[in-house]
């Protein structure tokens, strides 16, 4: 007889028993394994952070050509042609960050260069006549470009005012450009009157609005410092206010203001170096010749934007630009005076004259067809 040991047969509850014993160790094992993996994902973490501090160096450590330049890129620039402050917002608060901060920041002109709006409008404490010197001062000696605004109900004369025009006459050298915008005609003339005597060294643009509407005492055409600037380029004003330019040395030109044929003539066969020209004719079909006896040659001349309220033709007769790209003819129409009529002789005479000339635009309110 066999005799079989009852211990060597498993039963039910030692079945249960072993399975209650190897899920806990399973589960241990997978959290084992898990936190062995954490840990290597730490100490893999922490082997870059000890690379990168090794490659990392204190601030104060930096050559200051450096770090001021890694403080020029945080001034924020805007995206649109309205003035806003975020660069002069920027440019204080990288300066009063700390000492060091401060120190590196007041000895970057280049940081204080941005654009700057001087509003006359209302009345102001000396904070802003501090602040704008402040801003004047640590950009020197580098250029500024400078914007004027609220010159009206003679707000330009009162005691705050005089400061701000004060600041602002004391670094005229400096100014890269200048724009007066919604300024009263007096207070404008009164403005470009201070300038006169002043060095306009660095000033490359100029804008200026309606400097004159028959009501305007001041004499601008002997008072202008315009003529002697060397480096101005770009100019937009009103022709009615008899500025003088330095026409030879214009590229860009915004002439606002009809220009009679004398007075195209007379100014643009100064204008050898003008690449782009807006301007508005009128009295060219009752002045001219009907065949012009000289043709003005404007030879760097590519952009060209022309406004008459006649159809006046005649006004290409006398022009010759073989570097034209762009043309621009607008015609209003509540214009008098003229037919109407596409004088094509005119106009293709005028296309052999230019014959690198891609892009042309005439603007009737629908009173032409485009060709």
């Amino acid at each position: 007889m066999t005799l079989i040991s009852m211990h060597a047969i498993p039963g039910p509850g030692n079945r249960k028993n072993a399975s209650s014993i190897t899920q806990p160790m399973a589960e241990s094992d997978f959290e084992i394994t898990s936190f062995q993996n954490e840990i290597t994902a730490l100490e893999s973490q922490a082997a870059t952070e000890l690379r990168c501090a090794a490659g990392a160096v204190p601030i104060r450590t930096l050559p200051v050509e450096l770090f001021a330049e890694i403080l020029v890129l945080t001034i924020r620039t805007s995206d649109s042609d309205v003035f806003d402050s975020l660069h002069i917002q920027d440019a204080f608060r990288v300066s009063h960050v700390c000492r060091y901060w401060r120190q590196i920041a007041n000895g970057t002109p280049y940081l204080w260069t941005g654009p700057i709006q001087v509003d006359f409008s209302r009345q102001r404490d000396s904070a802003d006549a501090n602040g704008l010197r402040t801003w004047l001062e640590r950009s020197a000696p580098l250029s500024v470009p400078v914007m004027i605004t609220g010159f009206r109900h003679r707000s330009w004369l009162t005691e705050s005012s005089s400061r701000l025009n004060e600041e602002l006459l004391r670094v005229a050298s400096r100014w890269r450009s200048l724009s007066m915008q919604s300024i009263h005609f007096t207070g404008q003339a009164w403005f470009v009157q201070q300038l006169a005597g002043r060095r306009l060294d660095s000033l490359e643009e100029l804008e200026l609005s309606t400097l004159s509407d028959g009501r305007s005492h001041l004499d601008l055409t002997t008072s202008s410092p315009f003529p002697t600037a060397p480096r101005l380029r770009k100019v937009a004003f009103d022709m009615d206010s008899g500025i003088p330019m330095p026409w030879a040395q214009l590229t860009d030109m915004t002439l606002t203001g009809k220009i009679s044929p004398e007075g195209f003539l007379d100014i643009f066969s100064q204008c050898t170096n003008v690449v782009r020209a807006s301007i508005i004719i009128a009295g060219w079909s009752v002045v001219l010749p009907p065949v012009p006896t000289n043709v003005l040659m404007l030879n760097h001349l590519h952009v060209l934007s022309v406004t008459w309220p006649q159809v006046e033709f005649q006004f290409l007769d006398c022009l010759s630009a073989p570097a034209l790209d762009e043309l621009c003819i607008c015609i209003p129409f509540q214009s008098s005076g003229g037919s109407g009529e596409w004088k094509q002789p005119t106009f293709t005479a005028f296309q052999r004259r230019s014959p690198h000339m891609t892009k042309l635009e005439i603007d009737a309110n629908g009173f032409f067809r485009a060709i």
